[in-house]
């Protein structure tokens, strides 16, 4: 099995490469589908914020660059495009601003490493995909951005590739927690009520918090997120309330406020607009499942794999065999792949060692 295959049968059009920190591999992981995908494929390439600047912003470390294959379409900022070595055919300057002048499109007509910079809002992100799809892309690979469960991406694309590496928590057992939660999160369904959905569905683009009642009927709070405003919330909380939807993030606070009341709790629903909205701790979001909380999505995600990388800054390398069994054990049926590697694990299945 190839993570390339995988996402050619998978019929997706849009695909965002989402790590779970800074260093955690995406980057390579990109890089590997764009040079898999390009034979059969015209590639749009694209980034939410910079990714492929030579050194690491953060650590000072050499960052692997974004390797654009010629024939492939790209948007990044005009004074990038401009600085790269890839020589690319200007089709079209979008309305949309960066620190390195307005994004630009281009066809590659001679390969070459560049930086994407993009755009970092929902609307400028869909500006993005829609144009290079215009000019002809059959599939759009994005590369997140630095704030990356944050970025739009992942929601309009529908498609995730989620990257762990060694970068994400100081041991294996950490890793293997925190990207355990972070696939939790992203297998959050849709709003199952069918009332419920519709009116959720206007709610969230409100960037508001509504509560909704049962036969649907929303009631919008004078909040505009739901930070620093747990109190108000669980106050507004009425008898007939059957949802409460947040515009922005779903945190712990809000949680742990309707955690001290298990009747609540089990009535309620918590929807956001997608899985990047959530930034809940482990042990609280255990808590609110346990106490029969639920939580549902807008705009459902699909994991198509889980990549990963055993190695991070500074060195640090854990054994690539142990490290992709023990994502493999809490991925479940999804597939996991090292493409540096070329291992890969799927529900017990292994791959065939090197010249068997």
């Amino acid at each position: 099995m190839e993570l390339a295959r995988l996402v050619l049968e998978s019929g997706c059009r849009g695909l965002c490469m989402v790590g779970t920190s800074k260093n955690a591999g995406k980057t390579t992981v990109f890089n590997y589908l764009c040079r898999q995908l390009s034979p059969v494929k015209t590639l749009g390439l694209m980034s939410t914020g910079r990714d492929g600047e030579p050194l690491d912003l953060v650590t000072g470390e050499e960052k692997p660059a974004v390797e654009a294959p010629a024939g492939s379409l790209l948007a990044t900022a005009e004074r990038v495009l401009t600085a790269s070595e890839v020589y690319a055919e200007i089709l079209q300057v979008l309305p949309l601003e960066t620190l390195f002048g307005s994004i630009t499109v281009g066809r590659v007509r001679e390969a070459g490493r560049i930086e994407l910079v993009g755009p970092d809002t929902a609307a400028g992100v869909r500006q993005v995909v829609g144009a290079l799809f215009r000019h002809g892309a059959d599939l759009v690979l994005v590369d997140g951005s630095i704030d990356r469960r944050a970025s739009a991406a992942p929601a309009i694309t529908g498609n995730v590739v989620l990257v762990t590496g060694a970068a994400l928590a100081a041991g294996l057992p950490a890793i293997v927690e925190q990207t355990a939660l972070w696939l939790e999160f992203f297998s959050l369904g849709p709003v199952r009520d069918r009332r419920l959905a519709r009116a959720a569905s206007r709610a969230v683009h409100e960037r508001a918090v509504t509560l909704l009642d049962q036969d649907g009927q929303a009631h919008p709070l004078r909040l505009r997120t739901a930070l620093d405003s747990a109190a108000a919330i669980h106050q507004a909380v009425g008898d007939h309330t059957a949802a409460v939807v947040l515009g922005g993030a779903l945190t712990d606070q809000l949680m742990q406020a309707f955690l001290a009341y298990p009747k609540l709790v089990k009535r309620l629903t918590l929807i956001v607009h997608d899985a990047t909205r959530v930034f809940a701790s482990r042990r609280v979001y255990q808590r609110w499942v346990r106490a029969g909380g639920r939580v549902e999505v807008v705009a459902p995600i699909r994991v198509i794999a889980l990549a990963v990388n055993p190695t991070g800054p500074g060195g640090l390398a854990h054994d690539p065999e142990l490290f992709l069994d023990s994502l493999a054990r809490v991925a479940g049926p999804l597939p996991v792949f090292d493409v540096v590697m070329g291992l890969w694990r799927k529900g017990g299945e292994t791959c065939p060692k090197p010249g068997a």
